[in-house]
């Protein structure tokens, strides 16, 4: 609900770089989902100390991953 939560870009891209290209998915469709998760993940401040703050590491491995993918 939030579109700054960059979660969201992080789960999608990583749903997409796990799903075949022949169904739409890939390294190259999830490149840009990555960086934009990881551009979130920069400015993202947690409202209270007890709200969530996990996956910029998950990303940045995941972000890296991509970035040694096979290129086809």
């Amino acid at each position: 609900m939030n579109p700054d939560n960059p979660r969201v870009y992080y789960l999608r891209a990583t749903m997409t770089f796990h799903t075949p290209e022949a169904y739409g998915g890939g390294a190259a469709k999830a490149l840009p989902l990555f960086q934009k998760a990881d551009e979130k993940f920069k400015i993202f401040k947690p409202k209270t100390a007890i709200s969530p703050n996990w996956g910029n590491e998950m990303n940045e491995a995941e972000l890296k991953k991509v970035h040694e993918a096979p290129k086809e």
